[in-house]
């Protein structure tokens, strides 16, 4: 009978040892599952912020570009000179459009950043008092944003020679136009990269 009792204490025991070691592994697997729970929503948190930063920062870059570019290229390059990308204002300008566009940006049926540069002291050379005014972007796609804007030049006989030479011809007739400001609307898509 003694030895039954003791080993009904011994079974009493090692259950509640069981128990124990039940009851403290289901708390460290809760702890964890708290834990687990707390680090997810912080991920959350995080990839929340990481995403609304880069939709923040889509429309900076095009913000910035329009900023930088509001006047065109002011310096330019006289004719037989080829130091005029040493001017601080245009590095700023051209270093912005190759760390904020690809490589192969599109301009129309021409590619590259430096076929964007080009376009930007075209207009700058032909366009006098040359200002370029965001109106409205708008998000159409999770990576185009599309851009509406003007350009507002003032009618100069450089305009006439670079984009109607045709009309030169009859000079005379055209006197009356220049001096004139024309705000030409435009449109602008920005695309980027998925990420």
């Amino acid at each position: 009978m003694q030895r039954i009792a003791r080993r009904r204490e011994q079974c009493r025991i090692n259950q509640a040892r069981y128990r124990r070691r039940k009851e403290q592994r289901a708390q460290a697997i809760h702890k964890a599952v708290l834990k687990l729970r707390e680090e997810i929503s912080q991920l959350e948190l995080q990839q929340s912020h990481l995403l609304s930063s880069v939709k923040h920062s889509v429309f900076d870059v095009v913000v910035e570009y329009f900023l930088l570019f509001r006047h065109g290229l002011t310096s330019l390059p006289v004719s037989g000179q080829t130091n005029f990308v040493q001017d601080p204002q245009v590095q700023q300008k051209i270093k912005f459009l190759h760390s904020s566009m690809a490589s192969d940006v599109c301009l129309g049926q021409r590619h590259g950043v430096d076929v964007l540069s080009e376009q930007w002291y075209w207009y700058s050379s032909c366009f006098e008092e040359l200002y370029l005014q965001l109106e409205h972007i708008e998000k159409v796609a999770a990576n185009l944003v599309v851009v509406s804007a003007s350009l507002a030049v003032k009618e100069t006989e450089t305009i006439l020679k670079c984009v109607f030479p045709h009309l030169m011809e009859n000079d005379q007739d055209l006197k009356p136009t220049v001096g004139r400001r024309l705000q030409l609307p435009c449109s602008l898509w920005f695309e980027w990269d998925e990420v």
